[in-house]
């Protein structure tokens, strides 16, 4: 029963990208807005073949969780600063069919990736059983900027009215090793401090760098 509504559904979805895709050499130059902070300037040299370039700005916030929340194993997170700097590509796409959907092959860049996570003061045991009283801590994690080949795969829709709407991302195999900092007030001992170390590069992982992205705009 579920199938049977899924595929109607999925099947309304696909039948818009289907129909207006094919609109491409018609208005070949593509600027779109792209993740609410960038933009996208392309052009489409033939039915299957696209240029474009993408940048996505500098982005910083600040979070204050309203209920208590868990990270790298310690609770009450008071905090967490985010700073990221801009990501750009620029993309040889390939579309092998009309509806839409595109592969592409370019050169990536990723800006650094910088968090710091605010633990309040409390009562804590670390990774290695050690236990704290009334201890706040402070995580830094930081990914350095990378620059190389990037892989991508995506969808573009383009209404024969100009109307264009695309969703795809561009990224990269390799793996990014991120700089883990520690520190905490009252101060722990280094053996401590290694301790949630080995914990938060447990938890980040190894990122790909990457560049998602929804854009929206106009071809003429």
């Amino acid at each position: 029963m579920v199938r049977k509504k899924l595929f109607p559904l999925i099947y309304f979805i696909l039948v818009p990208f289907t129909i207006w895709s094919s609109e491409r050499t018609s208005r070949p130059v593509q600027l779109q807005l792209v993740n609410f902070s960038g933009v996208a300037l392309g052009y489409h040299i033939s039915d299957s073949i696209f240029l474009g370039y993408t940048y996505v700005s500098s982005m910083d916030l600040s979070l204050e969780p309203q209920n208590p929340s868990t990270l790298y194993g310690q609770d009450y997170v008071e905090k967490m600063d985010v700073e990221e700097n801009q990501d750009q590509s620029i993309e040889l796409r390939i579309s092998p069919f009309d509806s839409g959907l595109y592969f592409s092959i370019g050169g990536l860049s990723t800006g650094r990736k910088y968090q710091k996570v605010t633990f309040e003061k409390r009562n804590r045991v670390l990774p290695n059983d050690e236990q704290l009283n009334a201890t706040a801590i402070f995580i830094e994690t930081e990914i350095k900027p990378w620059s190389g080949v990037g892989l991508g795969l995506g969808y573009m829709a383009i209404w024969d009215f100009g109307l264009s709407i695309g969703l795809g991302m561009i990224f990269s195999p390799a793996q990014l090793e991120p700089d883990v900092n520690v520190t905490a007030d009252p101060e722990m001992t280094d053996a401590d401090k290694q301790s949630l170390i080995e914990r938060v590069e447990k938890d980040f992982g190894k990122p790909n760098p990457s560049l998602g992205y929804l854009a929206i705009g106009y071809n003429f």
